[in-house]
Order: C-alpha cells, then sequence, then structure tokens
C-alpha cells in the first residue's frame, strides 16, 4: 500500500450525505474524510487498518470510523462487505458527545439481532428514508459506544493536513481564518491557501462553515433557539453571513429549515 494519505473530498463536503456500497474483494489505500464509514462484513474477512494499526473484521463483525480518522482496506484472501458512509449531521449527539475522542480498536461483534436490523435497511432494493437512516446510524454509534474505550485523539505532528483538519475541528466556534490558521501551525498563508485547496477541494472558510452549518443545525433542534444566539454561537460573526453559508451549504435557509 502506498504511504499517500488520500483526502476524500466527495465524502467531506455536504451534509445529510449517505452513500452504500456492496464490494467484493476490497482493498484501497490510506485515506480520511469527514463523513463517518460503517463496515460491515458479509463474507469472508476484511483488515481495518488506521492510526493504530490492523484489526481484521470478520463475518459477524462491524467497524466504525469517525470523521477524519485515516483508514485503509486490505483483503488477503476473500471478503465481501457492505460499506456505507454518512455524514456527521445524522447524529449530531453522538458527534458532539466523543468530540476529541477517539477508540483504538474500530472492530467490534455486531450481534444478530442489529446485523439483521441493519441488512433489513441497507440491502432493500430501496433506499431507506430519512428517519430510518437516522435511527440505523444511531444504533451503530451505540454498539460502538458499548464496546468502545475512548481515549484523547493523538496529534500527529507530522501530518500538515491533520494539523489544519485538527485546527478547524477545535476551533471553529471561534472567528478564525486561513491566517490565523497559518500563525498557529506556523506555515506562510498562501502556500497553505494552495496547500488546503489542492488537498481537500474547496477553499479553508467554505470548509470551516461546514462544521459550522453542522454546528448550527444542532442548537436549532431546540425550537425556542434565537437565530442570531444561533449564528454566533456557531462562529459566525453575523447573522447576514450565518444565512449566506447556510443557504450556500443547506440548500434552504435557516427558517426553512427550522420549519
Amino acid at each position: 500500500m502506498t504511504n499517500t494519505l488520500i483526502y476524500q473530498s466527495e465524502n467531506s463536503v455536504q451534509l445529510d450525505r449517505v452513500r452504500m456500497d456492496l464490494y467484493t474483494n476490497f482493498t484501497f489505500p490510506m485515506h480520511i474524510h469527514r463523513d463517518l464509514e460503517f463496515i460491515l462484513v458479509l463474507e469472508g474477512e476484511i483488515e481495518i487498518i488506521t492510526e493504530f494499526g490492523g484489526e481484521t473484521a470478520h463475518v459477524g463483525e462491524m467497524a466504525l470510523i469517525l470523521s477524519n480518522q485515516r483508514h485503509a482496506f486490505r483483503t488477503a484472501a476473500a471478503s465481501k462487505t457492505l460499506i456505507c458512509t454518512f455524514s456527521p449531521s445524522f447524529v449530531n449527539a453522538f458527534t458532539m458527545q466523543i468530540k476529541g475522542m477517539i477508540s483504538q480498536r474500530c472492530v467490534f461483534p455486531c450481534g444478530p439481532g442489529l446485523a439483521a436490523y441493519l441488512e433489513s435497511c441497507y440491502l432493500s432494493p430501496r433506499m431507506p428514508d430519512k428517519l430510518t437512516l437516522k435511527a440505523s446510524f444511531y444504533a451503530i454509534c451505540a454498539r460502538y459506544l458499548q464496546c468502545a474505550s475512548l481515549l484523547e485523539t493523538p496529534i500527529r505532528h507530522d501530518d500538515l493536513l491533520n494539523k489544519l483538519l485538527l485546527y478547524v475541528e477545535e476551533n471553529y466556534r471561534d472567528n478564525i481564518s486561513l491566517n490565523s490558521a497559518s500563525r498557529a501551525i506556523g506555515y506562510d498563508e498562501n502556500y497553505l491557501s494552495r496547500y488546503f485547496h489542492q488537498a481537500v477541494g474547496i477553499n479553508f472558510r467554505q470548509f470551516v462553515n461546514q462544521y459550522r452549518v453542522e454546528y448550527a443545525c444542532h442548537l436549532m433542534h431546540d425550537a425556542s433557539v434565537r437565530m442570531a444566539d444561533v449564528a454566533m454561537n456557531s462562529g459566525f460573526q453575523n447573522i447576514r453571513s450565518f444565512n449566506r453559508a447556510f443557504l450556500s451549504i443547506m440548500g434552504k435557509t435557516p427558517t426553512e429549515y427550522m420549519n
């Protein structure tokens, strides 16, 4: 496998995005993306490599890869796997609960009841509706929390992209910019601008706003919340920039989203 880290922008730049695929003998090099990724082994076995090493997932086992967690897949003999990537916005409560945390293990026993439920959701000819998807994703995340021993996410000092992603993750609710990132990380701002756009596929401001809008959607679950408070608490400096970013990312205004 190559040592080059691939950033999958197609699995990173949309809210409420879901993709499901069936793979035979799946192998894929080390990569990261913002979406969570669920793996269910249907036949054979597959090795899943993360920053903590390799784990082999067998029939009846599942794996969950968290946002921006580096991972790769390797099939030595034979495997058939169901792989589903989904936006963190589907499981906001889980995302907030484990912020800054990770498990050294990503593979866990699925259990016959959960496996049958997920197969009925994901292997049917039609894509499940959004409510069913959300329920299934929370069932996966609940199983992860039952089995995982969480620890603080390790910092990789040798990886510029990791530094940038971590800076955004920790500071998006503040008034950050590429300039503040360049000063915090110690790189030239113009270089970071070119590097980030080439690696991620969108500019730094757009990427930060995705985090902010996702967090805003989490806050808006409280119907009594003031929109101005949502904007400021999500990292936007004024309601106008919040409305503009929300419409661009979600395809609807905050008021339309609330209704």
